[in-house]
């Protein structure tokens, strides 16, 4: 299980995302409840999570989730989507950047 509680770039103010993410069961407990994801969107969360406030090559992400090169930026597209409109109402956004990757948004700063 993963938690993340750090502080905002943008202001130095304590965030604390109330977050936890489990792998093994691809859930992902806020707050107000408990969603339940595919397990590679979860583990797509989790390396945006590692990586924060940092962003994420695109490139790098479908790299770690397949070094085979069997998940593109197609499957990368859908499990954004899917953990934006999951994670969105709790206050944690994903911002993409064009050509680039992918970052989380938590906090006031969203």
């Amino acid at each position: 299980m993963v938690t993340k509680s750090s502080t905002c770039p943008l202001c130095k103010t304590p965030i604390t995302a109330g977050v936890t993410i489990d792998l093994t069961t691809g859930t992902i407990v806020t707050k107000t409840g408990t969603i339940k994801m595919q397990p590679r969107a979860a583990e797509v969360l989790y390396l945006l999570w590692e990586a924060w406030p940092h962003e994420v090559s695109r490139e790098r992400l479908c790299y770690r989730m397949d070094p085979q090169g069997n998940f593109n930026n197609g499957a990368l597209k859908v499990h954004v989507s899917v953990l934006r409109k999951a994670l969105l109402p709790h206050g944690i956004d994903i911002s993409r950047f064009a050509r680039e990757g992918y970052r989380l948004e938590m906090g006031e700063h969203l």
